[in-house]
């Protein structure tokens, strides 16, 4: 089952209301795992595994064995959106264009890497 799958099925678990200090249910659940635990129950691994480790690693400043699943599964948006490119005179999103297929690169694979 693809990553994102993953990701959508435990935020919707977690209900459409904000997470704060006080929710129950899922997301404390999700608060006392951390992220390298949610990814080894999931069946992340290989290189999809590594990039997720090293980006969190570095953004945060602590191990993935010591980050809360809940705070990536919030982060992370599992919907794919194009790439914009705006002009500088651009005053809002809807002024952007939509950047060409030409320019739009992804990482192959990377959102509908399969866990086990």
């Amino acid at each position: 089952m693809p990553v994102a799958v993953r990701i959508t099925a435990a935020r919707a678990r977690m209900g459409p209301d904000d997470v704060t200090y006080r929710s129950v249910g899922a997301a404390q659940e999700l608060d006392r795992q951390s992220i390298a635990e949610w990814l080894d129950r999931i069946g992340v691994s290989g290189w999809f595994r590594e990039l997720l480790d090293v980006a969190f690693t570095t953004e945060f400043g602590q191990e993935i064995d010591r980050q809360s699943a809940l705070n990536f599964l919030t982060t992370i948006d599992p919907v794919a959106q194009p790439f914009r490119r705006c002009t500088a005179r651009a005053t809002s999103a809807s002024t952007c264009a939509v950047a060409t297929t030409s320019s739009r690169r992804r990482w192959p694979g990377a959102w509908t890497a399969r866990s086990k």
